[in-house]
């Protein structure tokens, strides 16, 4: 009788142990078969937010017999917050806080760095190089610019090929600023991050440049003024 009793709580406890996340997983089975499901979280009120391993999000009920996709919004008395956004800033911040600063080239204030921005950018964009022309306009403000690659043709285009060459100039910023202004600047190969950057671009969602990312994990697409980026970062 006694082991019989033992059994029996170790069955029970087993069931207990079973999370609202574990049924979420096993409502989804048919889905996990075909794409790996990375996080199971639940966010409240019988909902739950599935991260695919594409970095895909969809959301779901505990048994997973329906799905959502798309961005998920918060609804109180004072505001409308997006979720979903706050989740991914989070991950841009977590990402590029991670890279090693000297693969990045970076253009920063002669005086006090007030801010910093991130931009992914092309060599060969037109509002990339509209964005370096006015380089100082930013640091004068106490912007600094860390530049990220993102050659829009690809790994081993004319872009990509030009990135390289800039970064593996012993001057790799007047290298960039000459290049970005159409001039042309030695090839040359070395050890490099351009691929890196590129597929990191990817993975947080670039599609254009330039793509700036501010110190809040925010993607800003698009070229942004001096002044206007200075009143965004709260300068």
């Amino acid at each position: 009788m006694r082991f019989t009793a033992l059994v029996m709580t170790l069955i029970s406890g087993l069931a207990m142990a079973e999370t609202p996340e574990d049924r979420v997983r096993a409502g989804l089975a048919t889905l996990n078969d075909r794409v790996a499901i990375m996080e199971v979280q639940e966010i409240g009120s019988g909902l739950f937010q599935v991260v695919l391993a594409s970095g895909e999000r969809l959301y779901t009920v505990e048994d997973g017999r329906f799905l959502l996709t798309g961005d998920l919004y918060e609804v109180s008395e004072n505001e409308i917050v997006n979720l979903t956004e706050m989740q991914r800033n989070g991950e841009r911040l977590a990402a590029i806080e991670a890279l090693n600063p000297d693969d990045i080239i970076s253009f920063a204030p002669a005086g006090e760095t007030k801010k910093v921005v991130y931009a992914f950018t092309d060599i060969d964009c037109g509002y990339c190089r509209k964005l370096h022309d006015e380089i100082q306009d930013y640091t004068d403000l106490g912007i600094e610019i860390r530049y990220l690659a993102f050659p829009r043709a690809g790994v081993g285009s004319s872009s990509f090929q030009k990135y390289v060459s800039a970064f593996c100039s012993s001057d790799n910023k007047q290298s960039l600023t000459d290049a970005k202004a159409g001039r042309e600047i030695s090839t040359l190969n070395c050890e490099n991050p351009i691929a890196a950057q590129y597929d990191l671009g990817r993975m947080l969602g670039v599609s254009g440049t330039p793509s700036l990312i501010l110190d809040s994990g925010q993607m800003v697409p698009g070229y942004v003024p001096a002044v206007d980026l200075a009143r965004q970062l709260g300068l």
